[in-house]
């Protein structure tokens, strides 16, 4: 079993929905069955290291798939249509402590806040003369749903088998995808596994970054846990309220059919 980490801020505090939406860098804790619980990490795109060079190459790798994505969905080829058939069957498979690493941006990609200049990079935090003090990053969480010793020893197992899982599965992807070169002579057939290889290959490096951050934030001691008392008072009338009230009240949207497929799975398991 786990042991809980220690902490310099051990008190759970309470915060208001207002608190939380005015938040630029926060975890989300969202329970969704039995026991288990997804964990986000959600910032505003002004903490983002705009002056990154990898950011902005990652930037246009995406926007080049996005649009090779959606001419694949337009498509009246029934080879194209069961490829992305596939592909978003396999994408909704994608585990939810996956998702949670995911999104938890590598160390580099963000600004950090420190309370004496702002925000700042790295290279500029490491570079400063001064010892300069990091603001906390608060987890949001429903205290009446789980602990904060239950959450503490879970996002300590994120980064200690996310770091182990991921680095290993992406090397097995990268290995994977010569392997799959030769389909690309075959004029009719596209190379299906070389491009869900490469899809993975990225998952698991992004994965990866983000295990590796959490476990520099959780070793800083820059967790503060905070009670959200809205959040609570929801769950507590209703447990088994619906993930759309959910991610209205928090404004997380973008995670809305990502937990409705992954609850809706789950049900029918």
């Amino acid at each position: 079993m786990l042991r809980s980490v220690r902490y310099l801020n051990t008190a759970v505090k309470d915060s208001t929905i207002n608190d939380y939406l005015k938040d630029t860098l926060k975890f989300i804790v969202i329970p969704l069955h039995h026991n288990m619980n997804f964990i986000y990490f959600k910032h505003t795109n002004d903490l983002l290291n705009k002056k990154s060079k990898l950011i902005a190459t990652e930037n246009w790798l995406i926007q080049k798939t996005i649009k090779m994505w959606n001419k694949l969905e337009k498509s009246d080829n029934k080879v194209s249509q069961k490829f992305v058939k596939l592909m978003q069957s396999l994408i909704d498979k994608v585990s939810i402590d996956e998702k949670t690493l995911m999104s938890i941006p590598g160390e580099s990609y963000l600004l950090k806040r420190t309370k004496e200049l702002g925000p700042l990079t790295s290279k500029q935090y490491k570079n400063s003369n001064s010892p300069l003090k990091i603001k906390l990053i608060k987890v949001y969480y429903p205290s009446n749903r789980i602990s904060k010793v239950d959450l503490t020893n879970k996002l300590t197992a994120l980064h200690q088998n996310g770091l182990k899982l991921h680095r290993r599965r992406l090397w097995q992807c990268l290995i994977g995808i010569p392997l799959t070169f030769p389909i690309i002579l075959i004029p009719i057939i596209p190379n299906l596994p070389g491009f869900y290889l490469t899809y993975r290959a990225y998952c698991n490096f992004k994965a990866y970054l983000g295990a590796k951050h959490l476990k520099s934030i959780m070793e800083d001691e820059l967790l503060e846990y905070s009670n959200l008392k809205e959040y609570s008072r929801l769950l507590a009338q209703d447990a088994n309220v619906n993930i759309d009230t959910i991610t209205r009240l928090l404004e997380i949207d973008e995670l809305q059919k990502f937990l409705t497929t992954h609850v809706t799975k789950n049900e029918k398991s």
